[in-house]
């Protein structure tokens, strides 16, 4: 027994440093010309700026900020500058979706509706394994859909709050099909 538990925490911790590895290889500037739309998954630092990269960069398409905290309005965008005042009328706002399975859930029905299949997924590197790993769980009937990390490198990510998220990852790998 005591030999089963060594080999599963080194297997564990194994399994953490990729994890960290995958996390610090994904893109972070990928503004590719064939994507049709983006998706910002709210709830970290650096992405709502990201965003504002995103509507520049890439010009007449689409970004859904999902996940919206539903006392923030455009007008709040806009009176902060996050969002540019010539970019607003190609931005969407979700207030519905309240955790990440909620905000693919969005994403999907906004891809459906919009007949995208190429769209980026801007939310934090270390969200983004989960992130990715869900749209492939959740969305079996959309395989044509393809999701293209735009990754927010957070560098005063601590080590107990990427240990939470391998965790979360873990649970979906296992428990959510």
């Amino acid at each position: 027994m005591k030999l089963f538990f060594i080999f599963t925490l080194i297997g564990y911790l194994s399994g953490f440093s990729f994890f960290q590895s995958y996390i610090k290889a994904l893109p972070v500037n990928s503004y590719s010309q064939n994507i049709q739309a983006a998706v910002l998954f709210t709830g970290g630092s650096g992405r709502l700026e990201r965003g504002a990269e995103y509507l520049k960069k890439v010009a007449n398409k689409p970004l859904l900020i999902t996940g919206v905290n539903s006392k923030i309005t455009m007008d709040i965008l806009l009176k902060e500058n996050i969002i540019p005042a010539k970019d607003s009328n190609r931005v969407e706002l979700d207030y519905s979706a309240i955790d990440t399975i909620d905000n693919v859930k969005t994403v999907k029905k906004w891809a459906i509706k919009n007949s995208f299949n190429n769209i980026a997924l801007i939310t934090s590197a270390y969200h983004t394994p989960r992130s990715l790993l869900l749209f492939d769980r959740t969305t079996p009937y959309l395989k044509n859909l393809k999701i293209t990390p735009i990754s927010v490198k957070n560098t005063k990510t601590s080590q107990l709050y990427l240990f939470k998220e391998y965790n979360k990852y873990l649970y979906t790998y296992i428990f959510i099909k």
